[in-house]
C-alpha cells in the first residue's frame, strides 16, 4: 500500500540526511495518534517521524506526513485540511510533509509554501522533494532588502559625498 511505500521512503530520506534530522534520534511511527487541542480528541495520522534527542522523555519535534494516494494531482483543499489538523496539536512542535504520487495542483504548492509545508512527489521509481524549505527564498530577499537599505541609511549619514573645505585630488595629486 502507499502508506508502506512512503514509510519505507521516509526512512531512506532520514538515513541519507535529505530533512537535516539525527538519524538515530528519529523514530517513524504509521497511523500515530496526536491530541488536538482544537477537537479536544486525539487525531489519527497516516505516519510521524518523531524526534527525541538522547536523554529527552519525549519528542521536542514531530514531523506530521500526510500520504496522498490520488489518480490526480493534490488539490489546495487537501493540504489547507492538512493545515489545519496539524495546527490543533500543541504538546511539542511539529513539522508538516505532505507525499503525493501524482504531484500538486498549484494552489496546494502555493499553499503549502506559505503555510511551511514540505512536499515529496514520488513516482513508481523514485521521489523528489519539491519543496523543502518554504519561503527561504523571500526571507533571503527581504534580509538581502534590509541590508540594502541598512547600508544605503549608513553610507548617506556616515559617508556624504562631498566634504567642505576638501578638494578632490588626483592619483598625480597624492603622489607629489
Amino acid at each position: 500500500n502507499f502508506e508502506s511505500r512512503c514509510n519505507r521512503l521516509i526512512a531512506h530520506v532520514i538515513e541519507n540526511h535529505e530533512l537535516s534530522l539525527e538519524a538515530s534520534h528519529c523514530k517513524v511511527i504509521e497511523k500515530p495518534k496526536y491530541y488536538s487541542v482544537k477537537r479536544k480528541k486525539k487525531i489519527t495520522f497516516d505516519l510521524s517521524i518523531e524526534v527525541t534527542p538522547p536523554k529527552a522523555e519525549k519528542p521536542f519535534l514531530v514531523c506530521i506526513i500526510e500520504c496522498k494516494s490520488l489518480n490526480k494531482p493534490v488539490p489546495v483543499d487537501d493540504v489547507e485540511e492538512f493545515e489545519s489538523k496539524v495546527g490543533g496539536i500543541q504538546d511539542f512542535q511539529t513539522k508538516k510533509i505532505m507525499i503525493a504520487q501524482n504531484g500538486f495542483q498549484s494552489g496546494a504548492f502555493e499553499m503549502a509554501k506559505n503555510m511551511g509545508i514540505t512536499l515529496i512527489h514520488v513516482d513508481e521509481d523514485d521521489y523528489n522533494i519539491v519543496l523543502y524549505k518554504p519561503n527561504k527564498h523571500s526571507s533571503r530577499n527581504s534580509t538581502k532588502s534590509l541590508e540594502k537599505e541598512l547600508e544605503k541609511l549608513i553610507k548617506k549619514s556616515l559617508l556624504p559625498k562631498r566634504i567642505k573645505g576638501l578638494k578632490k585630488l588626483s592619483a598625480n595629486d597624492i603622489n607629489q
